[in-house]
């Protein structure tokens, strides 16, 4: 997916003072498929959120907002997060491959609690972050 308009949010909260850094990492091209991205993160900014769309639905996404990667006192040296999917509000389609049927007004953020999604009767990931510390 596009990473605009919301890598100019993070650029307009970057030049407030707000965040440090866009992160950008490449495409899974196949599932399942992985992709690795190194970053530098600092105690005056320990949160992370990173987002990454639900390929080729209409407007579905997961990720993780303001996770903290430092408590304690100290930095965290690996954590595992599973990933659940979203639906970001903007679009009509209701299924994984629906054509493009954009909102005229978009609805709240909500998580995906149906198909294609349940599996045993719950709601399974359909990703994992792991975030490993380098030094």
């Amino acid at each position: 997916g596009r990473t605009s308009p919301l890598d100019l949010e993070v650029m307009a909260a970057i030049a407030q003072g707000r965040a440090e850094r866009v992160l950008t990492g490449g495409a899974v091209s196949r599932s399942p498929g992985s992709v690795s991205l190194e970053f530098e993160i600092s105690q005056d900014f320990p949160l992370i959120t990173l987002v990454t769309m639900v390929a080729p639905s209409p407007d579905w996404f997961t990720g993780v907002s303001g996770l903290s990667l430092f408590g304690n006192g100290q930095w965290v040296e690996e954590l595992r997060v599973d990933l659940y999917p979203y639906d970001a509000g903007t679009d009509g389609g209701a299924t994984f491959e629906s054509p493009d049927v954009p909102l005229q007004t978009h609805v709240p953020v909500a998580r995906l609690e149906g198909r294609p999604f349940v599996s045993n009767g719950s709601v399974a990931p359909v990703g994992r972050y792991t975030f490993r510390r380098l030094t």
